[in-house]
Protein backbone atom coordinates (compact mmCIF):
# COMPACT_ATOMS: atom_id res chain seq x y z
CA UNK A 1 0.00 0.00 0.00
CA UNK A 2 2.88 2.80 0.47
CA UNK A 3 4.32 1.77 -2.79
CA UNK A 4 1.05 2.91 -4.26
CA UNK A 5 0.70 5.67 -2.47
CA UNK A 6 4.25 6.73 -3.33
CA UNK A 7 3.62 6.18 -7.00
CA UNK A 8 0.55 7.52 -7.33
CA UNK A 9 2.10 10.93 -5.51
CA UNK A 10 4.98 10.80 -8.08
CA UNK A 11 2.54 10.33 -11.08
CA UNK A 12 -0.16 13.09 -9.91
CA UNK A 13 3.39 15.15 -9.32
CA UNK A 14 4.75 14.32 -12.84
CA UNK A 15 1.07 15.80 -14.37
CA UNK A 16 1.34 18.85 -12.69
CA UNK A 17 4.77 19.47 -14.27
CA UNK A 18 3.66 18.50 -17.55
CA UNK A 19 5.53 16.06 -17.71
CA UNK A 20 2.37 13.85 -19.92
CA UNK A 21 0.51 15.32 -22.29
CA UNK A 22 -2.45 15.05 -24.29
CA UNK A 23 -0.27 15.01 -27.47
CA UNK A 24 3.34 15.27 -28.38
CA UNK A 25 4.66 19.23 -28.67
CA UNK A 26 4.93 18.37 -33.09
CA UNK A 27 0.98 17.49 -32.90
CA UNK A 28 0.09 20.88 -31.53
CA UNK A 29 -1.66 23.19 -33.00
CA UNK A 30 -1.56 26.84 -32.80
CA UNK A 31 -5.36 29.05 -32.36
CA UNK A 32 -5.59 32.39 -32.82
CA UNK A 33 -8.16 35.35 -33.77
CA UNK A 34 -8.73 38.03 -35.82
CA UNK A 35 -8.47 41.54 -33.12
CA UNK A 36 -11.64 43.56 -33.35
CA UNK A 37 -13.25 47.25 -32.02
CA UNK A 38 -16.56 45.50 -32.18
CA UNK A 39 -15.44 42.12 -29.50
CA UNK A 40 -12.96 40.93 -27.16
CA UNK A 41 -12.47 37.27 -27.73
CA UNK A 42 -10.66 34.67 -25.16
CA UNK A 43 -9.75 30.94 -25.55
CA UNK A 44 -9.50 28.08 -22.83
CA UNK A 45 -6.18 27.76 -24.52
CA UNK A 46 -4.24 29.05 -27.29
CA UNK A 47 -2.18 25.47 -28.85
CA UNK A 48 -4.51 22.18 -29.09
CA UNK A 49 -4.10 18.70 -30.36
CA UNK A 50 -6.39 17.42 -32.98
CA UNK A 51 -9.99 16.43 -31.34
CA UNK A 52 -9.87 18.80 -28.58
CA UNK A 53 -12.95 20.60 -27.50
CA UNK A 54 -11.97 24.31 -28.22
CA UNK A 55 -13.95 27.31 -26.42
CA UNK A 56 -14.19 30.72 -27.43
CA UNK A 57 -15.64 32.98 -24.94
CA UNK A 58 -16.51 36.67 -26.95
CA UNK A 59 -18.09 39.69 -25.89
CA UNK A 60 -19.11 42.26 -28.27
CA UNK A 61 -20.11 46.00 -28.07
CA UNK A 62 -23.46 46.95 -27.37
CA UNK A 63 -25.36 47.58 -30.48
CA UNK A 64 -24.21 44.64 -32.00
CA UNK A 65 -25.07 40.66 -32.20
CA UNK A 66 -22.73 38.00 -33.57
CA UNK A 67 -24.17 36.51 -36.89
CA UNK A 68 -21.28 33.17 -36.66
CA UNK A 69 -18.00 32.34 -35.28
CA UNK A 70 -15.55 30.56 -37.82
CA UNK A 71 -12.75 28.62 -36.77
CA UNK A 72 -10.84 28.56 -40.28
CA UNK A 73 -13.75 28.08 -42.48
CA UNK A 74 -15.95 25.58 -40.00
CA UNK A 75 -18.81 27.15 -38.25
CA UNK A 76 -18.70 26.74 -34.23
CA UNK A 77 -21.32 25.87 -32.41
CA UNK A 78 -22.99 27.99 -30.25
CA UNK A 79 -22.83 26.65 -26.20
CA UNK A 80 -24.70 29.81 -24.55
CA UNK A 81 -24.99 33.61 -25.30
CA UNK A 82 -21.58 34.60 -25.87
CA UNK A 83 -19.65 31.26 -25.49
CA UNK A 84 -18.71 29.10 -29.05
CA UNK A 85 -17.13 25.63 -29.33
CA UNK A 86 -15.31 23.50 -32.18
CA UNK A 87 -12.85 20.68 -32.27
CA UNK A 88 -9.45 21.22 -33.17
CA UNK A 89 -8.36 19.84 -36.51
CA UNK A 90 -5.18 18.80 -37.31
CA UNK A 91 -3.94 22.51 -38.42
CA UNK A 92 -3.36 25.81 -36.85
CA UNK A 93 -6.55 27.82 -36.53
CA UNK A 94 -7.89 31.20 -36.47
CA UNK A 95 -11.04 32.47 -35.48
CA UNK A 96 -13.49 34.72 -37.32
CA UNK A 97 -16.20 36.49 -35.80
CA UNK A 98 -18.69 37.93 -37.81
CA UNK A 99 -21.11 40.50 -36.10
CA UNK A 100 -23.78 42.81 -37.77
CA UNK A 101 -25.61 45.84 -36.36
CA UNK A 102 -28.63 45.40 -33.93
CA UNK A 103 -31.79 46.28 -35.40
CA UNK A 104 -35.06 45.80 -37.88
CA UNK A 105 -33.08 43.80 -41.08
CA UNK A 106 -35.38 44.68 -43.69
CA UNK A 107 -35.17 41.71 -46.24
CA UNK A 108 -37.64 41.80 -49.03
CA UNK A 109 -40.91 43.49 -49.97
CA UNK A 110 -43.44 41.11 -51.93
CA UNK A 111 -46.92 42.10 -53.57
CA UNK A 112 -49.52 39.86 -53.94
CA UNK A 113 -51.52 40.76 -56.50
CA UNK A 114 -55.38 39.50 -55.54
CA UNK A 115 -57.12 40.01 -58.91
CA UNK A 116 -54.85 38.64 -61.00
CA UNK A 117 -52.91 36.38 -58.52
CA UNK A 118 -49.54 37.50 -59.67
CA UNK A 119 -46.61 37.58 -56.85
CA UNK A 120 -43.82 39.92 -57.39
CA UNK A 121 -40.10 40.92 -55.62
CA UNK A 122 -40.67 44.98 -55.21
CA UNK A 123 -36.78 44.99 -57.28
CA UNK A 124 -36.27 48.33 -56.35
CA UNK A 125 -36.47 47.65 -52.49
CA UNK A 126 -32.23 47.89 -51.38
CA UNK A 127 -32.33 45.85 -48.57
CA UNK A 128 -31.42 47.41 -45.55
CA UNK A 129 -30.97 47.55 -41.31
CA UNK A 130 -32.88 49.92 -39.69
CA UNK A 131 -30.85 51.09 -36.63
CA UNK A 132 -33.02 54.55 -35.48
CA UNK A 133 -36.40 53.28 -35.85
CA UNK A 134 -37.10 56.96 -35.54
CA UNK A 135 -36.87 57.76 -39.04
CA UNK A 136 -39.24 54.99 -39.75
CA UNK A 137 -38.91 52.65 -43.01
CA UNK A 138 -38.58 54.27 -46.34
CA UNK A 139 -40.18 52.49 -49.36
CA UNK A 140 -39.01 52.40 -52.82
CA UNK A 141 -40.22 54.42 -55.73
CA UNK A 142 -43.10 51.66 -56.97
CA UNK A 143 -46.20 52.50 -58.99
CA UNK A 144 -48.98 50.06 -58.93
CA UNK A 145 -52.26 50.33 -60.45
CA UNK A 146 -55.99 50.40 -59.22
CA UNK A 147 -56.65 47.34 -57.46
CA UNK A 148 -56.58 44.92 -54.57
CA UNK A 149 -52.79 43.78 -53.18
CA UNK A 150 -51.54 42.11 -49.93
CA UNK A 151 -48.26 43.86 -49.27
CA UNK A 152 -45.53 41.58 -47.56
CA UNK A 153 -42.16 42.90 -45.66
CA UNK A 154 -39.77 40.42 -44.54
CA UNK A 155 -37.99 41.65 -41.28
CA UNK A 156 -35.67 40.32 -38.99
CA UNK A 157 -35.73 41.88 -35.42
CA UNK A 158 -32.49 41.94 -33.74
CA UNK A 159 -33.95 44.09 -30.79
CA UNK A 160 -34.27 43.04 -27.66
CA UNK A 161 -35.47 45.52 -25.81
CA UNK A 162 -39.04 46.03 -26.59
CA UNK A 163 -41.78 44.63 -28.74
CA UNK A 164 -42.51 47.19 -31.65
CA UNK A 165 -45.25 47.65 -33.81
CA UNK A 166 -45.41 49.13 -37.57
CA UNK A 167 -47.92 51.76 -38.41
CA UNK A 168 -47.85 52.17 -42.17
CA UNK A 169 -50.15 55.19 -43.68
CA UNK A 170 -50.61 57.40 -46.61
CA UNK A 171 -51.89 60.51 -47.85
CA UNK A 172 -52.94 59.68 -51.45
CA UNK A 173 -56.92 60.27 -51.63
CA UNK A 174 -58.28 56.99 -52.82
CA UNK A 175 -55.72 54.35 -51.24
CA UNK A 176 -57.49 52.23 -48.04
CA UNK A 177 -54.77 50.42 -46.00
CA UNK A 178 -55.41 47.49 -43.57
CA UNK A 179 -52.56 46.04 -41.42
CA UNK A 180 -52.94 42.55 -40.93
CA UNK A 181 -49.93 41.69 -39.26
CA UNK A 182 -48.08 44.60 -37.52
CA UNK A 183 -46.43 43.35 -34.71
CA UNK A 184 -42.63 42.71 -34.42
CA UNK A 185 -41.57 40.98 -30.92
CA UNK A 186 -38.36 41.45 -29.19
CA UNK A 187 -35.66 38.42 -29.03
CA UNK A 188 -33.62 37.07 -26.56
CA UNK A 189 -29.68 37.37 -26.43
CA UNK A 190 -28.57 37.88 -30.24
CA UNK A 191 -30.68 35.36 -32.61
CA UNK A 192 -32.85 37.33 -34.81
CA UNK A 193 -36.84 36.75 -34.83
CA UNK A 194 -38.32 36.48 -38.48
CA UNK A 195 -41.23 38.41 -38.45
CA UNK A 196 -43.63 39.29 -41.59
CA UNK A 197 -45.59 42.35 -41.91
CA UNK A 198 -48.71 42.07 -43.92
CA UNK A 199 -51.15 44.91 -45.19
CA UNK A 200 -53.69 44.85 -47.44
CA UNK A 201 -53.74 47.55 -49.67
CA UNK A 202 -57.12 48.84 -51.99
CA UNK A 203 -56.71 51.53 -54.88
CA UNK A 204 -60.00 52.82 -56.18
CA UNK A 205 -60.67 52.65 -59.98
CA UNK A 206 -58.46 55.52 -61.95
CA UNK A 207 -56.10 55.63 -59.54
CA UNK A 208 -52.69 54.90 -59.51
CA UNK A 209 -50.37 54.51 -56.26
CA UNK A 210 -46.46 55.26 -55.46
CA UNK A 211 -45.42 52.79 -52.55
CA UNK A 212 -42.54 56.12 -51.74
CA UNK A 213 -45.89 58.10 -50.60
CA UNK A 214 -46.18 55.42 -47.69
CA UNK A 215 -45.18 56.21 -44.13
CA UNK A 216 -44.04 53.69 -42.12
CA UNK A 217 -43.01 54.23 -38.63
CA UNK A 218 -42.50 52.05 -35.46
CA UNK A 219 -43.33 52.32 -32.04
CA UNK A 220 -43.06 50.38 -29.08
CA UNK A 221 -45.71 48.35 -27.80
Amino acid sequence: MKKFSTFLIVFVFMLAGGIFTACDENEQYSISYEQSEAYSVSLNQITACEGDSIFVNIKINEGLTIEKVLANNTECSKVKEGVYTFSMPAENVKIKVNVKTRGLEVKKITLYDEITGVMQNVDSFQPCIITNLDEGLAMPKYILQSGSYALTIDIVSTLNKNNYIMSMSTQQEGVDIVLVNNFIPKVDGNMGFASKIIAEITIDTNITLDLSSITIKFTTN
